[in-house]
C-alpha cells in the first residue's frame, strides 16, 4: 500500500484521476443513500430503488387530496361526465371557463350540458360562460398548423357556440352571461355552486 501512495505522489495525472474516481463513487453512494437504496462498500454495490406499493401511493394521494379539499380525482373529463351533469342539474350558480366549448355546451348529441341547460330557466339560476374568442392567440393559424387542425373549424366552432348560447337565452329564456377571453388557457373550469371540476 505504501508503494501505491509513493507512486501516486510521483504521478500527478494519476492522483487527479484517483481523486475524481473517489469523489464520483462518494457522490453515487450518497445519492443512493438518500433514495433509500441498499449500499455495500465492499464489494461495492448499490441496490435497486425501493418500490412504493400502490397502497402507499394511493394513501399519499388520498391524504394530499383531503388536505386540498379534493373530494375525487378522475382519470379524464369523460370519467366524471355523469357527476358533472348531476351537479349542473342541481346548481343555481354555474360558471364555465371553456376553450371552444362546443363539446361541453354546444347543440349536439355528445354535448355534456346542452339538454340540461335548456331546463335551467328557473328564477334564481344564472349561468356565466367565459370562452375563447375567435381572435384568441390560442386559436391562431400557426397553432392550427402545428396541431393539424383547420383554423377555420375553430373559428366556426366559436361562432356557432356564440349562436347556440344566444338561442338558449332567446328560445329557452336562460339567464346567461357570455363573455370571450383572449388568453391561451389550457384548463377548463366548471363551477356548480360550491363544487368545482378542473381539467
Amino acid at each position: 500500500m505504501d508503494t501505491f501512495f509513493i507512486w501516486l505522489s510521483t504521478n500527478p495525472t494519476a492522483t487527479v484521476f484517483v481523486g475524481v474516481l473517489v469523489a464520483t463513487l462518494a457522490l453515487l453512494f450518497l445519492f443512493a443513500f438518500f433514495q433509500g437504496r441498499e449500499i455495500a462498500f465492499w464489494p461495492p454495490k448499490i441496490g435497486p430503488r425501493p418500490l412504493t406499493s400502490d397502497k402507499n401511493d394511493n394513501q399519499l394521494k388520498s391524504n394530499l387530496a383531503a388536505q386540498m379539499g379534493i373530494v375525487a380525482i378522475f382519470e379524464n373529463l369523460e370519467a366524471c361526465r355523469a357527476d358533472m351533469q348531476k351537479e349542473f342539474e342541481k346548481a343555481n350558480h354555474i360558471r364555465l371557463l371553456l376553450q371552444l366549448g362546443r363539446r361541453e355546451l354546444g347543440d349536439r348529441k355528445t354535448s355534456m350540458f346542452w339538454s340540461l341547460a335548456q331546463q335551467k330557466n328557473q328564477v334564481g339560476v344564472d349561468i356565466r360562460i367565459l370562452r375563447a374568442s375567435e381572435n384568441s392567440p390560442f386559436l391562431s393559424e400557426a397553432r392550427a398548423k402545428v396541431r393539424g387542425t383547420p383554423v377555420g373549424q375553430w373559428q366556426e366552432d366559436t361562432r356557432r357556440l356564440r349562436e347556440e348560447i344566444q338561442r338558449l337565452k332567446d328560445v329557452y329564456q336562460i339567464k346567461a352571461q357570455d363573455r370571450e377571453h383572449f388568453e391561451p388557457f389550457l384548463w377548463r373550469i366548471f363551477l356548480f355552486d360550491d363544487v368545482a371540476y378542473i381539467t
